[in-house]
């Protein structure tokens, strides 16, 4: 399935940009541009000139870090990694690098012997963002100014990149305001298993952080899911429905319960993760189970998990009641019967009546034994996810396409958006995604995308100190509990 995008019309920018549109244009997309043309028909420098000018950017950027942030040069060569086989020596960068100071002679001896890969130069800005942290599309902007790598024209309209520098500016102002420059360094730190319904870290042997680096994308189960600071944007669901008979487990046994209608949904969150070495923004993509009545009531929703089959639900098969009592592997697994007797795992799945929760299942009829989940994002993302592998939590960063791509869709698929009253225009097709976070920002008054998404953060960073406390507390109790046991007596 590919979702629908809605185009813009006649603003594609294929135009030759006058020296004054140039400057005006987007901050990412000006980055966006140069590192096409970097890796394109300007991989390489030729003319001498133009390498002296992206020498002498870099070595202004990369003497101010120093001097005013304390990034050292040689840490910012061994993070670029451009084989240097002395790694505690900064002398590879007489390559990169031009004084300011220099006499025109000198200078173009100098310009010479400059390396050429256009490549080499962004790696090393690249790194030093990473390090300060600092913007890498700043610096990558500031490498190249003056010189022609600016001119390409951007693949993506406009509004693209102006959309993406307000959400990469919203997580920046996230990060610094809820203190996030160490929480994910916290969570790999943290052993624990978060729980996405009860919204709650629960103790186990596992990492709690299993993602590792985002730049290229992610995919995770949802029991494997880390706490991401997160704010919803859009759900829909997937075109194709299919029957089921719904199962309810009582008593110690599994009683049918009426025919559903289940679906798969998709919902679409702004999340900050990590990404390179420091924590930016990404949509976080969750695949959901949704299940209606004859009426079209909910009476189910679940996060979609990955099957293990292993026998017959009456025989083999003991539900968790409860999911205040967790197995020691921090996961809860609840069966969803195939049509053949086997168990599907599903992550929990409850239905509720009165007080009560009860766990349940669904049996597909003979032409669907599970759900039908695409085997594929329902944009084509294939730069950062193998389409042929299904998915459940996928993590992709906001670049220029993949904002091209979600706030592209239509957000009438899950009802009315919560606009602002009274809005004036936005740069985007009326209807999108992109136009709902725009008029959100610019327009409203309450329930902003960048202050739930702030509150979000800050109750995650509290939940994890929380945890940590309760888990050096644990440790505690159980240090005195071996000194009591251990102590003998009339020594």
């Amino acid at each position: 399935m590919t979702a629908p995008i809605i185009p813009f019309h006649g603003r594609r920018h294929q135009r030759h940009e006058t020296e004054a549109g140039k400057y005006s244009r987007p901050l990412s997309m000006r980055a966006a541009a140069i590192r096409a043309a970097a890796k394109g028909e300007k991989r390489m420098m030729n003319q001498a000139s133009e390498r002296g000018i992206v020498a002498e950017n870099l070595g202004r950027i990369l003497t101010r870090l120093e001097n005013w942030q304390g990034i050292r040069k040689v840490g910012v060569l061994r993070m670029a990694n451009l084989g240097n086989p002395d790694a505690d020596s900064t002398k590879r960068l007489y390559n990169y690098m031009l004084a300011a100071d220099l006499d025109d002679e000198s200078r173009r001896k100098r310009e010479k012997k400059l390396a050429r890969k256009a490549l080499n130069y962004i790696r090393l800005v690249a790194a030093a963002a990473k390090l300060a942290p600092v913007s890498e599309d700043e610096l990558i902007v500031e490498l190249f100014s003056g010189t022609s790598y600016e001119l390409p024209p951007a693949e993506h309209p406009e509004p693209v990149f102006v959309l993406l520098d307000k959400l990469t500016s919203v997580v920046r102002w996230v990060v610094a305001e809820a203190g996030l420059e160490t929480y994910w360094s916290d969570v790999a730190e943290t052993r624990g298993a978060y729980d996405v319904y009860e919204r709650a870290i629960i103790s186990c042997s596992r990492r709690l952080l299993t993602l590792g680096d985002l730049s290229g994308g992610g995919i995770e189960h949802i029991e494997d899911i880390a706490p991401i600071p997160e704010v919803p944007l859009l759900e829909y669901p997937e075109p194709a429905s299919v029957k089921a008979r719904l199962f309810i487990h009582d008593a110690g046994k599994w009683k049918e319960a009426g025919e559903v209608v289940a679906t798969a949904c998709r919902e679409v969150r702004l999340g900050v993760a990590p990404v390179g070495s420091a924590p930016k923004a990404v949509f976080v993509v969750y695949s959901k189970v949704v299940a209606t009545d004859g009426n079209g009531v909910p009476v189910l929703e679940a996060m979609y998990s990955d099957g293990s089959l292993v026998g017959d639900p009456e025989t083999e098969c003991s539900p968790v009641g409860s999911r205040k009592s967790p197995p020691n592997d921090g996961q809860t697994w609840l069966p969803i019967v195939g049509i053949s007797g086997e168990i599907e795992w599903y992550t929990n799945i409850f239905v509720t009546e009165g007080d009560q929760k009860y766990p349940a299942g669904l049996v597909y009829d003979e032409h669907a034994f599970l759900l039908p989940f695409p085997h594929r994002a329902p944009v084509p993302f294939g730069e950062f996810i193998d389409g042929s592998e299904p998915w459940w939590v996928m993590l992709l960063p906001v670049v220029e396409s993949t904002v091209a791509a979600y706030c592209g869709m239509p957000v009438d698929w899950y009802g009315a958006v919560d606009l602002p009253r009274e809005m004036g225009a936005t740069s985007w097709p009326i209807g999108t995604l992109g136009e709902a976070i725009e008029a959100n920002f610019l327009y409203a008054t309450d329930g902003r995308f960048d202050d739930r998404l702030l509150a979000d953060a800050k109750r995650k960073v509290e939940m994890l100190r929380a945890f940590k406390r309760a888990s050096a507390e644990k440790q505690a109790a159980a240090e005195a509990e071996l000194d009591r046991k251990w102590d003998v007596k009339g020594e």
